[in-house]
């Protein structure tokens, strides 16, 4: 495993694994020992998405009758004109575009580029 420092003397590292716990001893186990591969992991994204600044990127991809509500804990950007919206919550963001997959790409990146990547 290869630690990214991502600033401050903090560090972080994934890993997917069992931990056993024995007479204070952990031991670290494969999830599935006859399928235990290393993977290369996509790079993490962490961050809040402050929706003020997703309409503003948003209008910079042209999209300029964005409205924001607030439901539940969770925002929700509605897009009128192109009948897609979406949800920023505290543990997900999701995109709803009815199938327009070139729609949800733009709108990813528009999200995505409000993010920090590790």
């Amino acid at each position: 495993m290869i630690p990214l420092e991502i600033g401050g003397g903090t560090s972080v590292v994934g890993l997917r694994a069992n931990l056993d716990s024995r007479d204070y001893a952990y031991t670290l186990t494969p999830l599935d020992k006859h399928q235990a591969t290393i993977t290369e992991d996509k790079h993490l994204l962490f961050g809040s998405v402050k929706t003020h600044k997703l309409v503003q990127t948003l209008a910079t991809y042209g999209i300029r009758d964005a409205r924001i509500s607030n439901d539940n804990g969770e925002e929700t950007i509605e897009l009128g004109s192109l009948g897609a919206r979406i949800i920023v919550g505290c543990e997900r963001t999701l995109i709803e575009t009815g199938g327009n997959e070139s729609l949800r790409l733009m709108l990813r990146d528009a999200v995505v580029s409000l993010l920090t990547e590790l």
